[in-house]
């Protein structure tokens, strides 16, 4: 493991006077990395408005009073060897920079106020941005792998605002307007709703004077995320004909948010069956059957809800089969825990790679970024996470196995050369929770 102080990384916080938490990584001679992030994600859509969150994130970089183009836009910050660009996901939209040199940061941060004060919601844009999302919709269908974790967390979240679709649809995206794109900026872009996570070499007390003179929003109201999301089964099957020779398929159960303690060894847990080569359920379904190519095993954790997944493309003829070793391997954790070899090899595989993963200046942001936004008041790092991967026994991996793997508990998604009559024939023989 390491320290911060170590590898001389300097950890610097504090909060601006519109309540937006700043937290900086301070890498001496490294390029900067700057994430803004903001609680506006697509769970936040107006019902009918599907897609909402999603189509600010295009306007946002589609053009300002200054730069009336996303390609002046871009070209700006590509001329100083840097980028922009925004994502919306569940929870967050959020905008990134990055700059090749830490004397930008100045004409970076300027980029960043033009699109947040200045941005263009006229209608030639928004009616263009309208015609690319829709293509990006058709993209979307296009590809198995894509469907199936929208499939997926339809199925895993259903009756929650987390089972909506990111994109929207092509019956939303068209009903949305311009009011609808500006009242949701207003709601959302606002400093006491969203958080700047930096890397790089830039000092905290620069980007603080120039934050607060240049990037200082109205303070505005923090959206809260409630308890935990109900868990409801009411389906849990879901397929999707594709006119493909190969089978995606998806295993998944509930679990945790970011703060349970089972969300770590749940991580641990997915790099033993599905990490490097050496997971268990690639050796099995790659490297002794051969029916696999790739196989996926996710544990996520957001901040109030979480899923752990098993994927792999097949041939249909060999679902049941890959099922039963999914479940054989799922029963052998449940029932004795995994090796003592799979827990070291496991734990040392995430602990001993972090210093080559930390290389860059987006990691560092990318893996702190969504607690500096969500739990500003926890004083957590990379140090944190290491500490916590130390500790986790063989026996909490199994209690944990149990706790969220059992037969009254899965979800199973498919898209591919499968109807609705081969889904329901399929068998997940797990055992009943008993804890």
């Amino acid at each position: 493991m390491f320290k911060l102080s170590e590898i001389n990384v300097r950890r610097d916080k504090f909060t601006l006077p519109n309540g937006m938490v700043v937290t900086s990584f301070y890498r001496p001679c490294t390029p900067i990395y700057l994430e803004m992030s903001f609680i506006a994600g697509s769970r936040y859509d107006p019902v009918g408005k599907e897609g909402l969150a999603h189509f600010l994130e295009h306007l946002l970089v589609s053009g300002t009073k200054r730069f009336p183009s996303k390609d002046l836009l871009s070209g700006f910050i590509e001329d100083l060897g840097g980028s922009i660009s925004a994502r919306t996901g569940i929870d967050t939209i959020s905008i990134r920079l990055s700059l090749g040199d830490e004397d930008d940061l100045r004409t970076g941060i300027y980029l960043l106020s033009e699109i947040l004060f200045n941005s263009l919601f006229d209608k030639g844009t928004i009616e263009i941005e309208r015609s690319v999302i829709q293509r990006e919709l058709e993209m979307k269908r296009s590809s198995p792998g894509r469907m199936l974790h929208d499939i997926n967390r339809e199925l895993v979240f259903q009756g929650t605002s987390i089972s909506r679709p990111i994109l929207g649809t092509t019956e939303t995206i068209k009903s949305i307007n311009k009011d609808d794109i500006s009242n949701y900026f207003s709601d959302s872009v606002c400093g006491s709703n969203g958080s700047i996570t930096v890397s790089g070499g830039v000092d905290a007390q620069e980007l603080e004077h120039l934050l607060k003179n240049k990037l200082l929003l109205p303070r505005g109201e923090r959206r809260e995320i409630g308890s935990n999301l109900p868990i409801s089964r009411n389906r849990i099957r879901d397929c999707m004909y594709f006119d493909n020779n190969s089978l995606e398929v998806m295993l998944s159960f509930r679990t945790v948010g970011i703060l349970h303690n089972d969300a770590i060894s749940l991580s641990i847990l997915s790099g033993i069956l599905g990490g490097g080569r050496s997971g268990s359920l690639k050796k099995k379904l790659r490297y002794e059957l051969g029916i696999a190519y790739s196989v996926n095993v996710l544990s996520f954790a957001g901040v109030d809800n979480g899923f752990f997944s098993m994927s792999c493309p097949i041939s249909k003829e060999n679902l049941q089969q890959t099922l039963d070793v999914i479940c054989e391997e799922l029963k052998r954790i449940i029932d004795k825990g995994p090796t003592d070899d799979e827990l070291r090899l496991t734990k040392n595989r995430i602990i001993k790679s972090m210093k080559i993963h930390m290389q860059t200046s987006q990691n560092w942001v990318e893996l702190h970024d969504y607690r500096d936004l969500f739990c500003p008041d926890l004083n957590w790092t990379v140090e944190t996470l290491l500490e916590d991967i130390e500790v986790v026994t063989a026996e909490e991996i199994k209690k944990v196995a149990r706790r969220y793997f059992a037969t009254d508990a899965w979800y199973l998604a498919m898209v591919g050369p499968v109807n609705n009559e081969l889904t329901r024939q399929v068998n997940v023989n797990l055992v009943n929770s008993n804890d």
